[in-house]
């Protein structure tokens, strides 16, 4: 029997809500800022958008409940690897479990992004799929054969702490600034939000100001250089197999693995829309020619939250796309 569900979006500035009737159509949702640096009050926001939901549509009460974090579970259900740091080393699905009451399913938001896209969106009908954040924090999330590819230690696909490639000492990219995660010139360092809006000038993170700046122009400049010159075009294994490019042919980067991926670049607040703001589980899909037009991402991230659980995951390094 198909039931309601209930998905967030856990961003490091906003979080979206939202709820989907059981044909997976949206009936409610809701953007709110994040209480950085405050767990409680993230856990708190959580459960309130869930009672606000439910009050707006009272047969949703018995809605399963899906989360994406700007991170990862440990083996103990530890959160790592956040950019939204407060949320480190907390038990954040036991705890949020315990505030409501309820059994909660949660995992790593570009996971989420990575199965909406490959079932529905820009990624339908590709065996191996690569979909790209770049919004508070800069992740990424793989699938291959409609399953996600979890890797050994539960990052495959993830990009945003390797080093930033052919460094330029003119650009002060060399040591390179210091990231939260205590290493220097990570790419999240570079091509996150935050970071734009600091290369442009501004000290408040706010990339929509930013880009109404007079320096805009050149920071932008340099933005595209970090991400399609020199990280795609000039990374030394582009067009190899085990890698990623964004040229005609697309290797796929599961070693051993022939096949042409679908990447799914997604700039920050926009991706491809699914029927009615709908994630759901995998299946086979027909290829298309073109994706399709976008739409808000932080929606269909909160929809794709909200069908994560049971996820199909592998969890070995190596495979093969059919």
């Amino acid at each position: 029997m198909k039931r309601y569900r209930f998905g967030v979006d856990l961003g490091g500035t906003k979080t979206e809500a939202i709820l989907l009737d059981p044909q997976g159509h949206a009936l409610w949702r809701q953007r709110v800022p994040t209480p950085r640096g405050d767990y409680q009050a993230s856990l708190d926001q959580i459960a309130g958008l869930l009672q606000a939901a439910r009050e707006a549509y009272p047969r949703a009460g018995a809605c399963s409940i899906g989360i994406g974090i700007p991170g990862s579970l440990d083996e103990q259900g530890i959160v790592r690897n956040a950019n939204s740091t407060w949320l480190i080393g907390k038990a954040m699905r036991l705890d949020l479990q315990a505030l409501i009451g309820e059994p909660i399913a949660m995992a790593n938001d570009a996971n989420c992004l990575a199965l909406s896209e490959a079932a529905d969106g820009a990624g339908a009908g590709f065996s191996c799929v690569f979909a790209v954040i770049m919004g508070t924090g800069v992740g990424a999330g793989l699938v291959v054969d409609r399953k996600l590819w979890a890797g050994a230690g539960g990052l495959a696909g993830e990009w945003g702490h390797v080093s930033l490639p052919w460094p330029r000492l003119d650009w002060g990219e060399v040591p390179g600034p210091l990231c939260w995660c205590s290493r220097r010139a990570c790419i999240e360092c570079f091509l996150s939000g935050p970071a734009l809006a600091r290369e442009i000038g501004r000290t408040d993170a706010n990339v929509q100001a930013a880009l109404t700046d007079p320096r805009a122009p050149e920071a932008l400049e340099r933005f595209y250089d970090r991400l399609a010159t020199r990280f795609i075009r000039k990374s030394p294994h582009a067009g190899r197999p085990g890698s990623f490019q964004t040229a005609n042919r697309k290797p796929c980067s599961v070693p051993h693995c022939t096949a042409m991926p679908r990447v799914c670049a997604v700039q920050p607040g926009y991706a491809s829309p699914s029927k009615g703001q709908r994630g759901r589980t995998l299946a086979p899909q027909r290829a298309r020619s073109s994706p399709r037009s976008p739409s808000p991402r932080a929606s269909r991230m909160a929809a794709a939250s909200a069908i994560i659980a049971p996820l199909s995951v592998h969890s070995s390094r190596a495979g093969k796309c059919n």
